[in-house]
């Protein structure tokens, strides 16, 4: 699983910029990854101007740190706890709308390393976003 929630705000209707934090975790039969992370968000909606359906089709962008920490399930004992960097950047479809909330999926590929640590990550998902104004 992961998350991320942040804080920005856009500098056009199609480019916003933000800061924030978020959480991932990997379980499997005998590890368990917990990492918390720093980041700076990015959206782009390159279509915007065409307007219609097209107009909420965008790319998002995360850089930032992440903390990850992996335990044996089975004894406890720590494998990793260190700092690595990250890069996160998908596609999202905003298209589901209810007042100042936009809804839709989202796919993205997001790749977590340093120098004893590589770590890719697929995400599909469904994404939330709320829109105010100053």
């Amino acid at each position: 699983s992961a998350s991320s929630l942040w804080l920005g705000g856009a500098l056009a209707d199609w480019l916003t910029f933000g800061v924030g934090g978020g959480y991932s975790m990997i379980l499997n039969g005998e590890t368990q990854s917990t990492t918390p992370l720093l980041l700076f968000h990015t959206d782009v909606y390159p279509l915007y101007m065409l307007g219609g359906p097209l107009r909420d089709l965008g790319a998002v962008f995360e850089v930032g740190l992440g903390f990850p920490k992996t335990i044996d399930i089975e004894t406890q004992e720590t494998l990793i706890d260190g700092t690595s960097s990250f890069l996160m950047a998908g596609a999202v479809w905003e298209g589901i709308k209810a007042w100042k909330f936009r809804f839709g999926p989202m796919l993205a590929g997001h790749y977590m390393w340093s120098e004893t640590l590589r770590r890719p990550a697929l995400i599909l998902g469904f994404r939330g976003t709320i829109y105010t104004s100053p």
